[in-house]
């Protein structure tokens, strides 16, 4: 997104439908609901669209950790709000808030991964003991 911002001046909504017919982008499940929903006619902000599309698929409290959700409604709010600048700012501000919260993620599961390993050998053991 923040090479799309940065190399055309497309407004918003017109990049995300660019984006939305890309073969890259075809992961982005709601691209293409973005991208409609954006649309000038409609009055909503890409912030207040994306939380009404992931709310009705329940991916904000199904798929994403509170901070992530955070992150990702926070950008989508201010999306479309400011100059190409700002857009540019808020592109790196937020892919450099999912990165520390990637790097949170890592280490937690590899701190649980290390507990879980030993909870299951020690409640083997048990199970060992206890069948001998």
């Amino acid at each position: 997104m923040e090479a799309a911002i940065r190399y055309t001046t497309a407004p918003i909504p017109a990049l995300l439908e660019k984006m939305a017919g890309e073969q890259a982008y075809r992961s982005l499940w709601f691209l293409p609901a973005l991208a409609k929903a954006c649309q000038p006619a409609s009055g909503q902000s890409a912030g207040t669209a994306l939380e009404a599309i992931f709310r009705q698929r329940r991916f904000l409290t199904d798929r994403l950790a509170e901070g992530d959700r955070d992150i990702l409604l926070s950008y989508a709010g201010q999306l479309g709000c400011s100059d190409r600048d700002g857009q540019i700012r808020l592109c790196s501000l937020s892919a450099g808030r999912l990165e520390r919260q990637l790097e949170e993620a890592r280490r937690a599961y590899a701190e649980k991964g290390r507990l879980y390993s030993l909870l299951g050998v020690f409640a083997g053991a048990a199970l060992v003991l206890f069948f001998i």
